[in-house]
């Protein structure tokens, strides 16, 4: 069985809750829908007249979110630097042992 993806949405107010994975076999789950909130809407609303998502939230409600002035916590900065100094680390060895591999090669050795 296949199992394929929908997205439900309030049975009131028709704003978009989550996606919900089904047997494809089975019928549509109640308050979904197979069309997927396109990406950029804040407060994607599903118009069952028309079959598609729309925006929901103001204008004053969208340019309070990109306004905001939240700033990242310290953890949030620490776990971005512990990301990127991984990614430096990996990036390393991964040119430490083509190095190597190179070295081998050119001494006339076997490469590991």
């Amino acid at each position: 069985m296949t199992t394929v993806v929908c997205y439900k949405f309030d049975p009131k107010t028709h704003l978009y809750l989550e996606p919900v994975e089904y047997e494809e076999s089975d019928t549509l789950p109640i308050n979904c829908t197979k069309v997927p909130p396109p990406p950029g809407l804040y407060l994607a609303k599903y118009s069952i007249e028309d079959q598609s998502w729309v925006e929901s939230a103001n204008k004053d409600y969208i340019d309070s979110l990109k306004n905001s002035d939240i700033k990242p916590s310290d953890i949030d900065i620490l776990g971005q630097s512990l990301t990127e100094a991984r990614i430096t680390i990996l990036k390393q060895a991964r040119t430490i042992t083509t190095m190597q591999s190179d070295i081998e090669t050119l001494k006339g050795g076997v490469t590991t």
